[in-house]
């Protein structure tokens, strides 16, 4: 057994009868403690009975010392009817952080929260400081932009707000390169759903026959048309043609959604 070092140390011993395999009471039992050198602490001094077969024996404080590491005894009664006449006993003092053990066990809990907060206190404040350079960095970026005046952009559909189309001869106009001929707008009818079909047509000849090809719905009243490369060079290039997004309901009305202009230029 394990005790701190300046602590009465009970030693304990259970005797057992040579026949019966029973506790024995009423024994006659001293008891001798050694040193760690080997020195004889206490010799032969009365153990007293507990009850059925146990005795016990107190070991004052002044012999617990740390020079004592390992403090052990021997119980022993001169009855030949018991099993074992000497019974040995020992406590190992000061080992496994005993001997630290100096303050109440309530306040470990504090201690440990003193010992593992202290390194995130530190670390917050580090944080505190970064976040700081961060907010005073980005109040700098917004004030900039803030004095950014208004410009002029490139559109990538080749579809303008206005409903004009160009494209250049040749080209490609897929969804897949974000060059789709879109066409979108709120004042749409809400019969032009997902149900209708869509179909974008775009005259090409004297003769007034079109180039027709079918529109994809995606949804918010929007719809986009592809056109291949070799489609694109249907036309004449530096030439206009007029266009038109027809839309079949699912009630088999035919409304046109948008009409405009398709400038056709020469590839660059």
């Amino acid at each position: 057994m394990i005790e701190k070092a300046g602590n009465k140390l009970s030693y304990v011993a259970f005797y057992v009868g040579s026949t019966t395999i029973q506790g024995v009471p009423g024994l006659t039992v001293t008891f001798s403690a050694y040193g760690s050198s080997g020195n004889t602490i206490v010799s032969a001094q009365s153990a007293s009975e507990i009850g059925g077969g146990l005795y016990l024996y107190v070991l004052g404080s002044s012999a617990v010392t740390p020079t004592n590491i390992v403090l052990p005894g021997v119980f022993h009664t001169a009855t030949t009817s018991v099993q074992q006449q000497d019974l040995p006993a020992m406590w190992v003092i000061g080992k496994a952080g005993v001997e630290n053990l100096d303050a109440a066990v309530s306040g470990v809990p504090a201690a440990v929260w003193t010992a593992s907060t202290s390194g995130l206190v530190s670390g917050a404040g580090a944080y505190l400081a970064q976040l700081e350079a961060y907010t005073t960095t980005r109040g700098d970026l917004l004030d900039r932009l803030a004095h950014i005046g208004s410009a002029s952009i490139d559109v990538t559909s080749p579809v303008t707000t206005s409903g004009a189309i160009t494209i250049y001869r040749g080209g490609s106009y897929l969804f897949v390169d974000g060059l789709q001929l879109a066409f979108a707008s709120t004042s749409w009818p809400s019969t032009a759903s997902s149900g209708a079909t869509y179909t974008l047509e775009i005259d090409y000849s004297t003769t007034d026959a079109n180039f027709s090809k079918s529109a994809v719905w995606v949804g918010s009243k929007s719809v986009y048309c592809e056109m291949t490369s070799s489609e694109s060079h249907t036309w004449e290039a530096n030439t206009q043609v007029p266009y038109v997004l027809w839309c079949l309901t699912t009630a088999a009305n035919t409304l046109a959604l948008d009409a405009g202009t398709m400038t056709v230029n020469a590839a660059p």
